[in-house]
């Protein structure tokens, strides 16, 4: 059992798009973003979670999320019935499976996922490894949280998830804003310049036209 919340990336925020996969194509995909499909050792990993996939299909970010099925790590393919996680090779030591799960349903399911059934959140199932659905790939970040199993730590988290939305949301927003000043800046010093060239000719028409001016008097009174 850990103490500490992992850092949980679920590919649809990152990749902004509804991706759906079999079991061990995820994996495979896991592993190109150097994490793997996500354990979970305890309540409060399991809210965390539950809680993120919640505010990312109803609240900030909004994503297209058209199900509620993710892949995990955990498979029992070795042994039917027992339950590890791919990533340790350990036994299952918290689990939070949906009533009369898992059971091995039809032509046999080995694989994890998370699950909204019948509109009970953050369930375990056993599913077929060969559907595809949504995942949720895990990356480890030692002391990005430090969380123990209560209630608390799980809000603690999500709202550490909306700080950091917040704050890529007002450095996207300060990005335009400087761009939009330099731009503003820029332009205001190209027509500066404009002016000043303007005058200048504006100036210098002036000048030609005083001294034809003079010339031509110049050239009345010799002539008078």
């Amino acid at each position: 059992m850990t103490n500490h919340i992992n850092l949980h990336i679920l590919l649809e925020d990152l990749k902004q798009c509804n991706l759906k996969l079999h079991h061990r194509i995820v994996s495979e995909f896991c592993r190109t973003y150097n994490s793997y499909l996500a354990t979970i050792e305890t309540g409060g990993e399991n809210s965390f979670l539950t809680d993120t996939i919640e505010l990312l299909k109803n609240g900030i970010g909004k994503r297209d999320i058209d199900d509620r099925d993710f892949w995990l790590g955990g498979t029992d393919e070795v042994i039917e019935g027992v339950w590890v996680w791919a990533a340790t090779g350990k036994d299952f030591t918290y689990t939070n499976w949906f009533p009369g799960d898992p059971d091995n349903w039809k032509t046999g399911e080995n694989c994890l996922e998370l699950t909204w059934l019948d509109g009970i959140p953050g369930k375990w199932n056993d599913q077929d490894c060969s559907f595809v659905s949504h995942f949720i790939c895990e990356m480890d970040q030692q002391g990005i949280l430090n969380m123990s199993n209560s209630e608390e730590d799980s809000k603690s988290a999500i709202r550490y998830h909306e700080q950091k939305k917040t704050h890529n949301l007002m450095f996207k927003t300060h990005t335009v804003m400087t761009n939009f000043k330099l731009k503003t800046t820029t332009e205001t010093g190209k027509s500066a310049i404009r002016y000043h060239k303007q005058k200048k000719t504006q100036n210098n028409m002036s000048k030609t036209n005083t001294g034809y001016d003079q010339f031509q008097a110049q050239n009345n009174h010799k002539n008078s």
